[in-house]
C-alpha cells in the first residue's frame, strides 16, 4: 500500500506508458512485462500523470486501490527511489547483454522445402563428423563457464540432421546441468519431420522451444510452402502439431504465419477448423505469431521497401491488431497480446556479444538473414573447439546498444530491446532499427484492440518468451 501519499513526490516510470482505448485504457510497463487495464472512470486520472518523469504529487482523483496497483507494478516510483531504480534498470540491461551465451547451429543448409519467399541458398550440406566434434568442444568450453548458456537450431531444415541436433543438445544439457543451471534449447523447423517419436527425443534432450511456420489455410500454405519436389505440406505439419498438442509434455511452440492482406481470413479459418488448428485453442503452449512477408539480401518481395534484414517488410496493409484480437476471442494466444517481451525479449541475437551463428562448415556469423554479407562473416571454430573471432566485425554488431546510445535513454522499450532490435540496420544504413512497439501510432493501435477486460484489481504479468530463432 502506498504510504504518505499526500506528502510524497512521485515519478512515472520512463519504461511505462498509459494508452487510451474504448474501455478506458491500458497501462503497460515494458521493464517488468506488466499490463494493467484501467476502466473509463479512472482513465483521466492516470492519463494526467502518465509520462511525467519529473517529481509530482499524486492527484486526489487517483483511486487509492489503483494507486497501489500502479505502485506495485512499477508504474509509479517514489522520488527518492527514482535514481536507484534507474541504476538498477541499466544494470539489468548490462547484465543481460553479457551473461547470455549460446550458439545458433545450422546442422545443414539443405532443406526439404522450397518456399516461395525463402532467402536461403542451400549452399552447404550436412555438418561433417569432425565439425560436430569440434563444436562439441566449443559447447563444453562455453557451457562450463557461462552464467547462462543455450542452443538454437536453424537451417535449412535442421531436422534433416536430427541426430546432430540431439547429439549437440544432449551435450549442452549435460554440461549445464552438471553445474546445477537450467538449460533450454529451441529449434526453427518446418515441422514436416517432427514425428511423435522424434518430438519426445528432442524434449528429452532439452529442446523445448519450437517455431513452426504454417501460412493460413491449406490452400494458402500449400501455394507458398511446397516440398522440394513441389508437393503440398500442410496436412503432414498439422498431423505433427496435433500429436504435440495431445501430449502432456511442457514445451512452447510459436506458430509463425506469414500473410498478405488477401490471406487474413485464412488465419481465422485455420484456428476455427477442428481439422486444421482448432486444437490449439485454449492450449497455452501454443502461440500464434503473424508476420507480413519480408525480403532479405537473397530474396526480394515485389512491392517491398529496400530496408535490410528483419526490418524489411511490405507496406503494412494487414490490420494485425484487429486480427490478433479476433484470434484472442477464439481462445488463441498471440505474440501481440499474450507475450509482452521481458528483458531482451525483442533484442536480436546478433547484437549480443556472446551469441554466434555456426554454419555447417564451422564458419561463425552474427545474423541468419544476410549470410552473403562479408561483415556478417565474423570468424570460425577451430578443430580444437576454440572460437577465432574478428573483434572488429563483432563490434559492428554489438558495439551500439541501450547503454551506449543516448537516444535509447528515454525510450520506454529500452529493456526489451536493449538498443539491439536490428544491429544490421545500424551499421548498414545509419538508421537505428527500432521495434514497431516503440512508435506512438503502433502503441495506440495496440491499445485500441487490446482484448483485456477493464479492471485494475491486479496487474497482469504476461508470458515471457523462450529463446527463439527469428
Amino acid at each position: 500500500m502506498v504510504q504518505n501519499r499526500v506528502e510524497s513526490l512521485w515519478r512515472w516510470s520512463p519504461d511505462a506508458r498509459f494508452l487510451r482505448n474504448d474501455h478506458g485504457g491500458v497501462a503497460v510497463n515494458f521493464a517488468s512485462a506488466v499490463t494493467l487495464p484501467v476502466d473509463r472512470d479512472h482513465a483521466d486520472a492516470v492519463a494526467s500523470i502518465s509520462g511525467i518523469t519529473t517529481p509530482f504529487e499524486l492527484p486526489a482523483a487517483l483511486d487509492s486501490g489503483l494507486c497501489d496497483a500502479l505502485h506495485t507494478a512499477g508504474f509509479l516510483i517514489e522520488e527518492q527511489r527514482a535514481a536507484p531504480t534507474e541504476r538498477l534498470v541499466l544494470e539489468r540491461i548490462a547484465a543481460a547483454l553479457q551473461r547470455s551465451h549460446g550458439f545458433i547451429v545450422m546442422p545443414t543448409e539443405q532443406c526439404n522445402f522450397r518456399c516461395t519467399y525463402c532467402y536461403e541458398s542451400f549452399a552447404k550440406g550436412r555438418m561433417a563428423d569432425a565439425n560436430v566434434a569440434a563444436l562439441e568442444k566449443a559447447i563444453d568450453d562455453a557451457a562450463s563457464v557461462a552464467p547462462q548458456f543455450g542452443l538454437a537450431f536453424f537451417g535449412g531444415e535442421p531436422l534433416l540432421c536430427a541426430d546432430i541436433v540431439l547429439r549437440l543438445s544432449q551435450r549442452a544439457l549435460q554440461a549445464v546441468a552438471g553445474r546445477g543451471l537450467p538449460y533450454a534449447a529451441s529449434i526453427s523447423t518446418n515441422g514436416s519431420l517432427l514425428r511423435p517419436a522424434l518430438f519426445t527425443s528432442l524434449l528429452d534432450a532439452g529442446v523445448v522451444g519450437y517455431q513452426i511456420t504454417i501460412d493460413g489455410s491449406a490452400q494458402v500454405h500449400d501455394s507458398q510452402r511446397k516440398t522440394a519436389g513441389g508437393l503440398p505440406t500442410f496436412r503432414r505439419i498439422v498431423e505433427n502439431l496435433r500429436a504435440m498438442a495431445q501430449s502432456d509434455e511442457k514445451f512452447h511452440c510459436v506458430l509463425r504465419c506469414n500473410v498478405r492482406d488477401t490471406d487474413r481470413d485464412s488465419i481465422l479459418t485455420l484456428v476455427d477448423d477442428a481439422d486444421a488448428l482448432g486444437f490449439i485453442r485454449d492450449d497455452a503452449r501454443f502461440l500464434v505469431d503473424i508476420h507480413q512477408i519480408w525480403s532479405s539480401d537473397r530474396q526480394t518481395v515485389s512491392g517491398g521497401h529496400a530496408l535490410p534484414g528483419c526490418a524489411s517488410s511490405l507496406t503494412r496493409e494487414v490490420d494485425f491488431f484487429v486480427l490478433n484480437r479476433l484470434l484472442a476471442e477464439q481462445g488463441v494466444r498471440t505474440t501481440t497480446y499474450d507475450r509482452l517481451p521481458g528483458i531482451m525479449g525483442s533484442a536480436c541475437y546478433a547484437g549480443k556479444p556472446n551469441w554466434f551463428v555456426v554454419g555447417s562448415d564451422l564458419s561463425l556469423y552474427k545474423c541468419t538473414v544476410v549470410f552473403d554479407n562479408e561483415r556478417n562473416q565474423v570468424g570460425r571454430i577451430d578443430p580444437d573447439g576454440a572460437l577465432v573471432i574478428d573483434d572488429g566485425k563483432n563490434l559492428l554488431w554489438t558495439g551500439s546498444n541501450a547503454l551506449t546510445d543516448q537516444g535509447c535513454t528515454g525510450c520506454q522499450y529500452r529493456v526489451p530491446c536493449g538498443g539491439i532490435a536490428c544491429p544490421l540496420s545500424r551499421f548498414t544504413t545509419g538508421v537505428k532499427g527500432c521495434p514497431d512497439m516503440r512508435g506512438p501510432q503502433y502503441l495506440k493501435a495496440w491499445a485500441r484492440s487490446h482484448p483485456a477486460s477493464p479492471s485494475h484489481d491486479a496487474p497482469r504479468r504476461l508470458q515471457l518468451p523462450v529463446v527463439a530463432v527469428q
